[in-house]
């Protein structure tokens, strides 16, 4: 190219590309957020690839940044080459190096397209001007490929890219930046030399290259100065500057040991510094940088006072806040050294200084310790900033690199801006904030209060550990409770605080337990480590941009591992980061074999050297025995350690003298002590008690009574029993009197079985509402009521002497719930948790009837989502108490340990009946949906319970079906709800079924909302919820409890969602290739998968976690696993026609392989015993085996004529049920191997998967017919209808253990969850009788009266054009799918063509066949027909590349067919005078032939007109005959000159996103217009002279297949592979079935903020309007206008539609809908 230096970059396809930009110096723009522009223009050299009709194949290139993937279009090849010239824009330039990855694909229509070659391209650091960022970066690309044409495959190690690249600079046009090839190597060599001062031009600094064999560039100047340099720095001395400053750190130290708050810190400095190990100075004897900040250090604490003002020094005074500031910062000037030294990049990152330049960050170290000293001498307060060194982070090593590359370049230092700018992102800050966290501090931290000068031995080990750089990496402290361990963790927490070296504090409470939120642990981290180390929150914006899934996971595996491990590889750190959990033995699943303590022990080595892990936990030995076998990461400690513990009688005394009166004290404090035997709690407690005597004792009297304790109550264990005495002592002191004493069993009842921490005030509310005797008639006696029992208690419960009524109340010590709810220990103040729980019922519920109301929050708008208000959190503090919202979350969770009762029933009655709405909103506001099914599940179990009592039995019933109503309301509605509070009335109570008793008791309520005037259901869809998955599932299965689904998919991804909501719960990731089986264990505590990568993978349900190494054996795919019923052994069935059972515990094989089958095997099962096992396999068999030897039981099950897919057992065992090959089901008795029932007949395709119902009553099957059946498992009759949805084949198929719901798979990409109940509903509405499958021809007749239509099912209907009632058909006669229709001129015949290879012509009045047909010549499909304008004629164009004309009255060809065409004929039509007739064919061609020569004569006499890149798929001539349209594969339009073949403006005509495959004049004189549907599911219609677009119809939900406009131009008609027609009326916005538009569009009051900007937008349901996958129709900036139930969705009427030909056609009345910001209108209270 002229004036530009361009440079060719070769790169084989099997290694990553690194390309460095070297960067002119002239003018450059600098970097910031730019756009970037790619200019595709050619690719040459293609290989020759070619389709299997023999035409070169379309080739496109794929450009992704990693965020945004973009794609050209595909274009035939032509001398392997091909021409694009065609601009991807969209792309940012974010954060050097600017990474772009090309690839090169062939485009194949029916499987995956061929990747040709790619490649990555690093733009490195380029640079861009901010002020002109809204410019874009322009890349220009041409691609030429290379390959081995002698071969017949092309393989990726076979194929290099040459890639040609032009960057022009905007401002100054036609720069060319070039880009070098670069080897690692030199880069590291050019970063090296960044750090030092450029000494000559830009030229000279870039290497000198040296060609090698594997084209790598060798450096060595700057390597061999790098070697000097370091050679050099060894020569330095600075051991004796490093004594000399740890002996005045010492000296410090013994000078303030009499001051308690001071002494800890100085400790903490000296012991980091005595701990640095020579070895690591050996590493830095002589960099006087080290040096000089050792003598800084040493000058700092050079006072000239002596020690003696030190050692009366005040901690809280000036110069006391200003000594603790030094030893903080010496620590980190400790740390500093430490890493300095460790750490060999840290080191090279330095060593820019070795030309006698200070480093900056030293310098300043050494700077604030000089200020520092100065204030301190001069009593002065601290006003400088004091900037202390957290890390030496990737922003920093960023800054170097880019500063040096920059500086040799141009000296530009804006680079560091830049990145600063990236890591305070305000989009990431947001992002975060979804992302909970919980803070280890409390509001009321006296349990965790230590004395000074208490628990010395153990926080000094716990220090050193931390410090010591070899110690191990997690210090585990063990004990029984009251031991102190918290205690000692919140000192150590307390003291890393202060002096800013903390990264994290969780604790965890039992109170919690049942909320299972262990995963908080690590999101609590992850905030920690952005609020304290930039690098790392910059490193996570990478993972949290575009992924909210990993934003609201609890996963383990993907928050460690995707959130915190791969976000601190970009991250250096200066120290040790210490993190402490305390309390984990009161995590939630502190008693599961692989619960959190599990993964620890396994995972925390993987975590950087320098982090460390304190860890509390009582002396149990499910916790502590995974850390001892990971003894080489976990040190552990226990509490009654005889060093460490050795003065702890002492500290409980020191304890003592600090709390109780001096007098007291003298007297008796060392026989309390030795009273504690060691418990600190119980010193805590006693002192309590002491200082706050029951009324009529005296202090002397409770310290009487304690001496006088005797041991006992052996039963409870030597180490508490004084404990357990103790509190006894204490509670009988206080409530003594049975009142009062009944009082704290109802208070404390409460507060013990709330399922999260109650606080006064919300404990006062519920108090109200519950059946106590207590008479709390309003919140002030409830308040009143607590307060006399919580308020002695001081020493037992937190927050309860606080004057702040809102702070959680919970015991300080678990010992004291431990105590009263064992009625051995506590007698008479036995807490009766079942009662506790009744009354906790009815005050939830209470609450809940007066508290819940429409619109709680008073929300804006429907538009927005949940997650998109911003101020929500806001709203539901304001708005939803507490204490309603724990009602909400845990009304069923206390109901559920009750019996029945009436009263307690006669509430929840009404709950239901009133404020059931009401409750779901709460749960959608507050992210909870999930658990309502749940809620109604233990709800219908505690109904169940009462069907005793004969009083309410009517009653009962009558609700039970209201409740059964409500949870398929939830399941139906649940992923709506889920989403946002306001369409649980806007969209999901209109489309309530008429017979739902949820819709009988609220539709009233809310008339101002749509209805549904047409294809209202009667009863419950059968199809409840439709997951879209992003690839193929291949297996699915429900969890035990029904609230989650488990499904395996082609990517290699296992998936768990939420069977509620349908979202993402998490994703276990291990297997490489397609999982083609998945199961839950019985308990739900484990998943099996198998796997195409042969391998089987057990996780852990909880946590995801895959639970030990993949089990290796099979010697092929594996293709269906299960548990046994004890969740003990695994059985597997793979592809090497081997069944072999494993053992879950140890990952082996148990036995041999089970051998038999002659072919692979299929499906596997466990009987319920657990005794035998049984496969299906390809060879057509069944075989049951001995699941202990191995042996075969009896001999193969024959019956069945072709492969078995699926098999399984009933739940008693008895019997085997098998779906096959051959569409058939069978069911076998298991004893004898006797086929017992069946064939059960009636899928068309293969039956791809079977399982039984937990009763054995039932059975389900799917098949690749596309339909789930259900079946009578006794009779073998089809139970209901078949279930009919998916698009494509159902893989998988399964009952809820309940047997109301079944779930299904399919390669359509979507997971289905059916009601299994629904099929026993006797519809009262005609079924639909229209076309079973994809709709391929409309076309109107010639007086626009009637419609025809041509379906894959093989059949032919006729329409009523006006009403859309069918008015003939179906017409039956072709074998295989109808391609094409049309009527004859008279509207008397309609000609059809198949691919049967034939044409039939029909009588429209009889549906008979007329005379002479079928029409047989062609040998392949007959893809387009059409009658000449006299009716005498058919034309017909075929798959077998020729064109005929028929005698349309006797059949016979005339003369011999057209042949010019080199592929595929796709459309034929007749000119309006019947003289000619064009063609369009796959060779991308349009061909005209005169139609009035006969026999040899015929000829092709236009054409070919070329210009179309791909197939032409639709050809039609003008009114007048001047004018041929086309529409083409390549997404245009194009306009010919019939006559003279040249393309006439305003071609081509673009706009369709896909295929244009069909397209039509306008049949006024002019044809002004163009009509054209696409496979991007619109129809449109165009100006036909300028190609503008004039309308725009998107109601289909599948691509069109064939679009007729009718000849006054007012209708027009479309067809779609989705299954439906649809009539569109084009002189008006609006048909018949709906009010306008305008009804819709609601004007808003002006309101402030981004999201109301939002909420006040006009949105209308318009021709335009798409539904979204999750079923949402959306505005321009995705407001949720409505959303439409899976069953409605393919049927809706667009406001254009007269009528839809489609199963359920759906019509919505919208005249009274309200929505937007005037949304809260659609209710009207009663």
């Amino acid at each position: 190219m002229e004036n530009t230096a361009n440079l060719i970059r070769k790169s084989t396809l099997t290694s990553q590309s690194t390309v460095v930009n070297q960067i002119a110096e002239e003018g450059l723009p600098q970097p910031g957020n730019r756009r970037l522009e790619v200019t595709v223009l050619r690719a040459c050299k293609l290989p020759p690839l070619k389709t299997l009709s023999g035409k070169p194949r379309q080739f496109y290139v794929s450009v992704t940044d990693g965020t945004i993937t973009k794609k050209t279009t595909a274009i035939r090849s032509v001398d392997q080459t091909v021409q694009w010239d065609e601009k991807l824009d969209g792309f940012s330039l974010l954060r050097p190096p600017y990474n772009i990855t090309l690839c090169v694909y062939a485009k194949r229509d029916l499987s995956k397209d061929i990747l040709v070659g790619t490649c990555e391209l690093s733009l490195g650091d380029i640079a861009v001007d901010e002020g002109s960022s809204s410019e874009p970066v322009k890349l220009h690309l041409t691609l030429t490929l290379s390959a081995d044409l002698n071969t017949s495959r092309i393989m990726a190690t076979d194929t290099s890219i040459l890639v040609m690249t032009e960057v022009y600079n905007p401002k100054a046009e036609g720069h060319t930046i070039s880009i070098p090839s670069i080897s690692q190597r030199t880069l590291d060599s050019i970063r090296t030399a960044a750090f030092s001062e450029p000494t000559s031009p830009v030229a000279s600094h870039l290497p000198t290259k040296t060609g090698t064999a594997d084209g790598q560039v060798e450096v060595s100047p700057s390597e061999v100065a790098l070697q000097d340099v370091s050679d050099a720095v060894r020569t330095m001395k600075l051991e004796n500057a490093w004594e000399n400053v740890v002996e005045r750190i010492r000296w410090v130290m013994d000078a303030v040991s009499p001051v308690a708050e001071l002494h800890p810190y100085a400790k903490m400095a000296w012991g980091l510094f005595s701990m640095i190990p020579k070895t690591f100075l050996m590493q830095v004897q002589r960099d006087e940088n080290i040096k000089a900040l050792l003598d800084a250090i040493y000058d700092a604490f050079d006072f000239t006072q002596e020690a003696e003002p030190l050692k009366d020094m005040n901690s809280l005074s000036k110069q006391g806040r200003i000594l603790t500031l030094m030893l903080q910062h010496v620590c980190h000037c400790g740390d500093f050294i430490k890493s300095y030294a460790q750490d060999v990049e840290f080191w090279k990152r330095l060593l820019k200084n070795i030309s006698g330049r200070v480093d900056t960050e030293i310098q300043g170290l050494c700077t604030t310790l000089v200020e520092l000293r100065k204030a301190f001498l001069d009593h002065a307060t601290v006003t400088t900033e004091i900037t202390v060194l957290q890390i030496l982070d990737d922003v920093g090593i960023m800054s170097a690199h880019i500063n040096g590359i920059s500086t040799q370049l141009d000296g530009m230092n804006s680079q560091l801006k830049w990145v600063s700018a990236q890591v305070l992102d305000i989009d990431l800050d947001e992002k975060l904030r979804e992302i909970p966290y919980k803070t280890g501090w409390r509001s009321d931290t006296r349990r965790d209060y230590l004395l000074p000068g208490t628990r010395i031995e153990f926080l000094d080990h716990i220090v050193n550990w931390v410090d010591n750089p070899h110690s191990k990496r997690s210090l585990v402290l063990v004990g029984q409770a009251g031991t102190g361990k918290s205690s000692i963790a919140h000192e150590i927490a307390r003291r890393f605080r202060d002096m800013n070296r903390l990264s994290s504090y969780f604790v965890f409470h039992r109170a919690e337990r049942s909320k299972r939120e262990d995963y908080l642990l690590f999101t609590t981290l992850v905030h920690d480590l952005c609020d304290r180390y930039p690098s790392f929150k910059a490193a996570l914006g990478k993972a949290l941009r575009n992924n909210k899934h990993l934003r609201t996971t609890n996963d383990y595996h993907t928050l460690f591992e995707t959130l915190i491990l791969q976000p601190l590889k970009d991250v250096r750190t200066v120290g040790p980061i210490l993190i402490i959990i305390d309390a984990l033995d009161e995590s939630g699943d502190a008693a599961d074999r692989k619960g959190l303590h599990t993964f620890l022990a396994e995972h925390v080595f993987e975590l950087p050297s320098n982090f460390r892990i304190l860890i509390t936990s009582r002396l149990e030995s499910n916790i502590i025995d995974p850390f001892t076998k990971a003894s080489n990461a976990f040190q552990i400690i226990h509490m009654d350690d005889s060093e460490l513990a050795a003065k702890t009688n002492d500290d409980i005394q020191v304890y003592i003298a600090t709390v109780l009166p001096s007098t007291i004290y003298r007297k008796n404090g060392s026989m309390l002590a030795g009273k504690a035997e060691g418990l600190f709690q119980w010193a805590a407690v006693a002192c309590g008690y002491i200082n706050d005597p029951p009324r009529g004792l005296t202090k002397n009297d409770c310290i009487r009574a304690l001496l006088g304790l005797s041991v006992g109550h052996e039963e409870v264990g030597k180490r508490l029993g004084p404990l357990y005495d103790l509190y006894k002592q204490v509670l009988e002191g206080y409530f003594k009197a049975n009142i009062v004493q009944r009082r704290f069993q109802s208070v404390m009842g409460q507060l013990l079985t709330a399922f999260e921490p109650l606080s006064i005030d919300s404990l006062a509310t519920l108090r109200r509402y519950s059946l106590d005797d207590d008479d709390d008639d309003d919140d002030d006696d409830a308040v009143d009521s607590i307060i006399a029992v919580v308020s002695h208690l001081g020493s037992l419960l937190s927050n309860v002497t606080s004057t702040d009524r809102t702070l959680p109340i919970t015991p300080l010590h678990t010992s004291f719930r431990d105590f009263l709810t064992d009625s051995k220990i506590s007698g008479g103040f036995h807490i009766d948790l079942d009662e506790a729980h009744r009354q906790l019922a009815h005050s939830c519920v209470g609450l809940m009837l007066r508290d819940l109301k429409f619109n709680i929050c008073e929300l804006e708008s429907s538009y927005i989502p949940n997650e998109e208000i911003s101020d929500l959190p806001f709203l539901i503090n304001k708005h939803i108490p507490r204490v309603l919202i724990y009602a909400c979350h845990f009304w069923d969770d206390h109901l559920q340990r009750l019996c029945f009762e009436q009263a307690l029933f006669s509430k929840v009655q009404s709950l239901f009946d009133k404020k059931f709405l009401f409750w779901l909103e709460v749960l959608s506001l507050t992210g909870s949906v999930g658990i309502a099914t749940p809620a109604l599940f233990s709800l219908k179990a505690w109904l169940a319970s009462g069907q005793c009592n004969q009083a309410s039995r009517g009653e009962l019933e009558t609700f039970q079906e209201l409740v059964t109503d409500a949870s398929t309301f939830l399941r139906c509605f649940g992923m709506v709800i889920e989403k946002s509070a306001p369409h649980i009335y806007v969209s999901a109570l209109p489309f309530t079924p008429i017979s739902s008793h949820i819709s009988k008791h609220y539709s009233a309520a809310f008339p101002n909302t749509f209805s549904v005037n047409r294809g209202r259901l009667l009863h419950w869809p059968a199809v409840e919820m439709v997951i879209p998955v992003e690839r193929k599932s291949i297996s699915v299965a429900f969890s035990q409890d029904g609230r989650r689904i488990l499904s395996g998919s082609s990517d290699g991804t296992i998936c768990m969602w939420n069977a509620t909501t349908g979202s993402l719960e998490g994703s276990l990731i291990g297997h490489t290739s397609s999982v083609k089986s998945v199961a839950f264990s019985r308990d739900g505590r484990r998943i099996v998968s198998g796997s195409n990568d042969r391998t089987i993978r057990v996780w852990n349900a909880i946590t995801g976690e895959m639970e030990g190494s993949p089990f290796i054996g099979h010697g092929d795919l594996v293709n269906s696993v299960a548990f046994s019923e004890d969740g003990r052994r695994i059985v597997s069935g793979s592809f090497d026609c081997t069944i072999r059972v494993w053992n879950v515990a140890t990952g082996l094989m148990e036995g041999s392989p089970f051998v038999g089958h002659t072919a692979l095997v299929n499906s596997v099962a466990f009987s319920p015993d657990g005794r035998r096992a049984i496969s299906g396999s390809f060879d057509g068999t069944i075989r049951v085996w001995n699941a202990m030897t191995g042996a075969p039981e009896g001999s193969p099950l024959t019956g069945h004529s072709d492969s078995v897919n699926s098999v399984a057992f009933s739940q008693d065992g008895q019997h085997i049920v098998s779906g096959s090959d051959d569409c058939t089901i069978c069911v076998w008795n298991t004893t004898t191997g006797a086929l017992e029932r069946g064939p059960f007949m009636g899928h068309a395709e293969s039956v791809c998967s079977v399982a039984f119902s937990q009763d054995g009553q039932r059975i389900v099957s799917g098949s690749s017919d596309n339909t789930i059946r259900v079946w009578d498992a006794i009779t073998g009759a089809l139970v209901g209808s078949p279930f009919t949805g998916h698009t494509d084949s159902v893989s998988c198929v399964a009952f809820s253990q309940d047997g109301e719901r079944i779930i299904s798979c399919s390669f359509d990409r979507t997971i289905r969850v059916w009601n299994a109940t629904t099929g026993t509903f006797k519809s009262e509405e005609t079924p639909f009788s229209g076309h079973t499958g994809a709709v391929n021809s409309v076309a109107f007749s010639q007086d626009d009266r009637r419609i025809v239509s041509g379906s894959f099912d093989g059949t032919i209907r006729m329409w009523n054009a006006i009403t859309g009632a069918m008015e003939g058909g179906p017409f039956i006669g072709h074998t295989q799918s109808v391609r094409c229709v049309v009527f004859s001129p008279d509207g008397e015949r309609i000609a059809s063509g198949s691919n049967d290879c034939t044409i039939r012509v029909w009588n429209t009045a009889t549906g008979e066949e007329m005379e002479g047909s079928p029409l047989i010549g062609h040998t392949n499909f007959v893809n387009s027909v059409a009658f000449s304008p006299d009716g005498r004629r058919i034309v017909s164009g075929s798959f077998d590349y020729t064109i005929r004309v028929w005698d349309a009255m006797t059949g016979v060809m005339e003369g011999t067919p057209f042949i010019g065409h080199v592929d595929a004929v796709r459309s034929v039509v007749f000119s309006e005078d019947g003289q000619w007739i064009a063609s369009g064919s796959d060779d991308g061609t349009i061909r005209v032939w005169n139609a009035t020569t006969t026999g040899a004569a015929k000829s092709q006499c236009g054409g070919p007109f070329i210009g179309h890149f791909d197939s032409v798929n639709s050809v039609a001539f003008s009114q007048d005959g001047q004018r041929i349209v086309s529409g083409s594969d390549d997404a245009t339009i194009r306009v010919w000159d019939a006559m003279t073949g040249t393309m006439k403006s305003p071609s081509p005509i673009t706009g369709h996103a896909g295929t244009v495959n069909s397209v039509a004049f306008s049949r006024d004189p002019d044809g002004m217009r163009i009509v054209s549907g696409s496979n991007d599911g619109t129809i449109r219609v165009w100006n036909a002279a300028t190609g503008v677009e004039e309308r725009l119809f998107a109601g289909h939900g599948n691509s069109l297949s064939c679009v007729a406009i009718s000849r006054d131009g007012e209708r027009i008609v479309s067809a779609s592979y989705d299954g439906t027609i649809r009539a569109w009326n084009t002189s008006t916005m609006v048909g018949p079935s709906m009010h306008t538009s305008a009804s819709l569009e609601v004007a808003a009051p002006e309101v402030d903020g981004h999201d109301h900007d939002r909420a006040k937008q006009v949105v209308s349901f318009t021709d335009e309007s798409v539904i979204d996958g999750e079923g949402w129709i959306l505005g321009s900036e995705n407001e949720l206008l409505v959303w439409i139930p899976p069953i409605h969705r393919m049927s809706l009427h667009r406001p254009s539609n007269m009528w839809v030909a489609g199963e359920r056609e759906t019509r919505l009345d919208l005249s009274r809908f309200v929505h937007g910001v005037d949304w809260a209108m659609c209710y009207n209270r009663l």
